[in-house]
């Protein structure tokens, strides 16, 4: 049996993130006139990709930036999608409760992640953000 080390997964995943950013943006710049949101969603797997580069490009780029930043555009390309997809169904709502949360939940992820480093913490953290 084949078996792939985690940088393997993590860059194959990066690729594929890559392949629907350009699928995503393409969509987005076909409709953009026909559905709202779209942009949105667009901006989402631009965070995504970069955040990915930034995984894989651990141990090259300082722990911070591969840890605290990646993770913080991947919360950030959530809440993105939430609110286009919001748009898109044409039922936005209230956002600021999210933009609360997604300080707060950036300050526990900073603190967990260069302070004082707790992984299972930061799942968690990263968990109820994303719930």
């Amino acid at each position: 049996m084949i078996q792939l080390d985690m940088r393997t997964v993590v860059f194959l995943a990066a690729i594929g993130y890559l392949v629907c950013t350009a699928l995503v943006i393409q969509l987005w710049q076909q409709n953009r006139d026909r559905f709202e949101g779209l942009g949105l969603m667009s901006l989402n797997f631009i965070l995504q990709s970069a955040a990915m580069g930034l995984i894989v490009s651990r141990g090259a780029i300082p722990d911070w930036l591969s840890i605290w930043v990646a993770n913080m555009l991947a919360m950030l390309g959530a809440l993105l999608i939430y609110i286009g997809l919001e748009r898109f169904l044409r039922k936005p709502g209230p956002q600021r409760h999210n933009h609360v949360l997604l300080a707060v939940c950036s300050i526990a992820f900073g603190w967990y992640s260069l302070i004082q480093p707790d992984l299972p913490l930061r799942a968690l953290i990263l968990t109820l953000f994303l719930l």
